[in-house]
């Protein structure tokens, strides 16, 4: 089937990208998303043209997309060094879960899921700055419904929240992501406030009429313990 990823021989499709086209088959594009098959075989003007109009997309998603319907897995990103490796594949990752959830093709939003897992894990350790600056970068780009992703880096920043303690630097990027990301801030406070009861003895401060807050107000700052 690879072999006529971009092959015109028997294509009857055209994908036509910002400043490119890709010529495809019926039978295969249709397979899959379930947008553009509504679209090739519904009742709008892409039916008769056999023309699908992405445009408004990034090209290089799209065409790890359409590469995907056909081989089953997508290419990565050529890094230019070993540093910057982690950080790319990451974004990669996360803008084609996020692209395979707009067009509804359910193998590829889990091997991003699967490819994402495992490059987050490898960065939380090893180059756990480029894992915090993803965290914001996941909450950014994932709406608010979609919780894989988010679920996963938040497993990973629970269980292995040490690593960021190391040294002042990697503390201080943590809290400005908590600081900035309050959403991941309260998803890993939660477990940890269970875990952590503030002590009965200790009166709770009553409630303002005019600023509500949450035992994980992430103003209120990280807790001792924690880290």
């Amino acid at each position: 089937m690879y072999r006529f990823y971009k092959s015109d021989k028997n294509a009857d499709v055209k994908m036509l990208l910002r400043d490119s086209q890709i010529p495809a088959h019926k039978i295969v594009i249709c397979s899959q998303p379930r947008t553009i098959e509504a679209m090739l075989n519904g009742r709008f003007v892409e039916s008769t043209t056999n023309e699908v109009p992405l445009q408004n997309e990034e090209p290089h998603l799209i065409e790890r997309m359409i590469e995907f319907m056909y081989k089953g897995d997508y290419t990565h990103f050529k890094a230019k060094d070993e540093e910057n490796k982690y950080a790319t594949f990451i974004s990669l990752h996360v803008d084609m879960y996020t692209t395979a959830e707009y067009f509804q093709i359910e193998a590829l939003a889990e091997l991003a899921k699967q490819k994402y897992s495992r490059a987050i894990a490898k960065t939380c350790i090893d180059h756990p700055g480029f894992f915090l600056e993803s965290i914001a970068y996941i909450y950014h780009k994932t709406p608010d419904h979609l919780h894989d992703l988010r679920s996963i880096a938040t497993s990973l920043a629970k269980e292995h929240r040490q690593v960021f303690a190391r040294n002042a630097e990697t503390r201080a990027r943590f809290e400005s992501i908590c600081l900035t990301t309050p959403d991941f801030f309260r998803e890993i406070m939660q477990d940890w406030f269970t875990m952590n009861p503030r002590p009965s003895s200790q009166p709770s401060a009553k409630p303002s009429h005019h600023c509500r807050h949450t035992h994980t107000d992430v103003h209120r700052g990280i807790p001792a313990g924690f880290m």
